[in-house]
């Protein structure tokens, strides 16, 4: 199972991290190197007619939500970039539980020493997303944005639709979690106008690579991201050569 002690979480820890600890964080979680021993885990419970995630602590399930197989091609599983967006959020949710655990041991009548998540009830859920919908963070004291409470709120759902699937935990709270709508009003204007687009390409007309770059974005709708990744054994003539 996943060393503890190798992770920066404790009773003492903030509800959301330092700097430093989120990225300890990501970084020990990212790494895959745990992942076969709770694949070999869930194969001897099986093989011992046990429930699959027997002796899997918080954590343990945590690692394994990111890192498990959701595609039998390699290349169509989550990327790092993805995996260390489900990590902070869980992240964040369990820092909140810990800060919280004294509550949560007078609020439920028999408290479950082995697991936090396995003596949630729907309240406490509940208590969460109000936390999250007034949590103010930075300097400036900000709210989230409705863009952001919307993914923190759908990989919490997807995490412990997981946990109730796997019989880790047995009630199904993650249908009590609610869901943050986003309208067109609530997305940022990322598009360019034309005399934008020739703004730039006038500025940069000396450079080749970035007059290149920017007329293949404006003209094909091609996401930045799909471009940065993109490389020569990607690109392939259509059917008119």
């Amino acid at each position: 199972m996943l060393p503890v002690s190798s992770l920066p979480v404790s009773s003492s820890s903030l509800v959301v991290s330092p700097k430093h600890d989120q990225a300890k964080n990501i970084e020990f979680f990212i790494d895959e190197t745990y992942l076969s021993s709770l694949l070999q885990s869930k194969f001897e419970n099986e093989k011992n007619h046990q429930m699959l995630y027997e002796g899997f602590s918080d954590l343990d399930m945590m690692y394994y939500f990111v890192h498990q197989r959701k595609d039998i091609q390699k290349a169509k599983q989550r990327k790092n970039s993805t995996k260390a967006e489900y990590i902070r959020e869980l992240m964040q949710f369990y820092r909140y539980l810990i800060s919280s655990e004294e509550f949560l041991r007078q609020d439920v009548e028999f408290f479950n020493e082995s697991s936090l998540f396995k003596n949630l009830k729907q309240r406490h859920i509940d208590a969460y997303q109000q936390w999250l919908s007034t949590y103010q963070f930075g300097q400036e004291k900000k709210l989230y944005r409705v863009t952001t409470l919307s993914r923190k709120l759908v990989i919490l759902k997807s995490f412990f639709k997981f946990l109730f699937d796997s019989s880790y935990i047995l009630e199904p709270i993650y249908a009590r979690i609610l869901e943050a709508k986003i309208t067109k009003d609530d997305l940022p204007n990322r598009d360019l106008e034309e005399n934008e687009v020739k703004a730039i390409l006038e500025f940069y007309r000396d450079n080749i690579l970035i007059t290149t770059l920017i007329k293949l974005l404006a003209t094909t709708g091609m996401r930045i991201r799909e471009l940065a990744d993109a490389k020569w054994c990607n690109v392939s003539r259509d059917a008119s050569g």
